[in-house]
């Protein structure tokens, strides 16, 4: 996909919908094989397009430390690459499926201006949608410290990249150059602007037992935004999407229809 994006495309009996598919952090397309395999064997089964977010799977990585609306242009231009292999339809919905970092990025599709397509909806789950709020974590103590010491010239900046490989979360430590600095820049993103600003309805299916993005987030999110977002709790972690596709299927098959 523009070299950019690597994805993979389902021609749908029902030409009337698309649905895209956006991973996590770390993850790949990959993770949406079963749900894939699930919404083909439906009868009238939609167009189904989902790609490896870039710096993931077979998707290279950006040049440049790129914000998630970054990672939303690049797949605006995918989902139109797909739009021009489907046949022609008027009444055509689609609907964007975002886990975790993947659903940074599809809420960032409704904020971006000249997009030549329009979205019917979102179905998201375990997107960290609000910053600052009552259940973000605090750094750790021993962090803290050393990045005040760095702050005042007190220790080296080698001293405090060594805490951040401690300190730091799994995805911190585990991405590296540009894609850490895209990682960090991206988890201090707020997304309170872009849910005042909706305008499609947005489903947020959320684990019940989500730890990385509490459930919490989910309802704080549906207050900024009563009108067009509707709170679906269900047992599960943060990968219950995941875990469970024939729960996501039916989610997402139930929203379509009701859009």
């Amino acid at each position: 996909m523009d070299g950019a994006i690597f994805g993979e495309v389902e021609a749908g009996v029902n030409d009337a919908q698309l649905w895209v598919l956006l991973h996590g952090w770390s993850r790949s397309l990959r993770d949406f094989d079963t749900f894939c395999q699930l919404a083909l064997s439906q009868r009238e089964f939609p167009w189904i397009a989902r790609f490896d977010l870039p710096g993931f799977g077979n998707s290279p990585e950006p040049t440049e430390p790129i914000s998630s609306k970054g990672y939303g242009q690049l797949v605006s231009r995918a989902i139109q690459e797909v739009l021009d292999q489907m046949p022609q339809n008027d009444n055509l919905k689609i609907v964007v499926v975002g886990h975790s970092f993947g659903g940074r990025v599809a809420l960032n599709l409704t904020g971006l201006d000249g997009t030549p397509f329009a979205l019917a909806g979102l179905v998201l789950s375990g997107v960290p949608l609000i910053r600052n709020n009552k259940v973000a974590a605090q750094p750790k103590l021993g962090y803290r410290l050393m990045r005040y010491l760095a702050k005042h010239k007190i220790v080296s900046y080698e001293r405090l990249e060594k805490a951040r490989e401690r300190y730091g979360s799994s995805d911190y430590r585990n991405s590296k150059g540009v894609m850490r600095e895209i990682f960090v820049k991206v988890v201090n993103e707020d997304y309170s602007p872009l849910l005042e600003k909706l305008s499609v309805p947005a489903l947020l299916l959320w684990g019940d037992g989500d730890s990385a993005a509490p459930i919490e987030v989910a309802w704080q999110a549906r207050e900024i935004c009563p009108r067009l977002v509707t709170v679906e709790p269900v047992a599960g972690d943060h990968f219950v999407v995941l875990s469970d596709p024939s729960l996501l299927l039916r989610s997402v098959i139930k929203f379509t229809e009701g859009i």
